[in-house]
């Protein structure tokens, strides 16, 4: 039997980018509040997960954000703050505001060679692909 794999084109290459675990965050949390896919993915393994009671491949979560979240909820975004950085991992708290899905969560991110491998939410805010 023959996988196919997902399209792996614009997403984060190991150790292509010059950047520490919370640079890379940081540039998740711009991308996101932009709406911007391409961005997105320029800091997502292709192969990442977010991992909130179920696992979901970034590549699902993109296109839902792409297909749905972001159009149907133009004003959301969030905002970090007690951010937190050891060697691979970063914890913040985010604060989402816009439409139905404002709340704040803990978000704890993997990250290895200047991509993200894994998203941990504590609490996933109201407007996702996971309900």
């Amino acid at each position: 039997m023959i996988e196919l794999l997902a399209d792996d084109s614009g997403y984060c290459t190991y150790y292509s980018a010059d950047r520490d675990a919370s640079a890379t965050v940081e540039a998740f949390g711009k991308a996101y509040n932009a709406h911007d896919i391409p961005g997105l993915k320029a800091v997502l393994a292709v192969n990442a997960q977010f991992l909130n009671g179920a696992a979901t491949p970034a590549t699902e979560r993109l296109a839902d954000w792409e297909g749905r979240i972001f159009p149907e909820t133009p004003a959301l975004r969030f905002t970090a703050s007690h951010r937190h950085s050891r060697y691979d991992l970063v914890t913040q708290i985010e604060a989402y505001e816009g439409g139905d899905a404002a709340g704040e969560e803990l978000a704890a991110y993997r990250v290895e060679g200047g991509c993200i491998v894994e998203v941990h939410m504590s609490n996933e805010h109201r407007v996702d692909s996971n309900q």
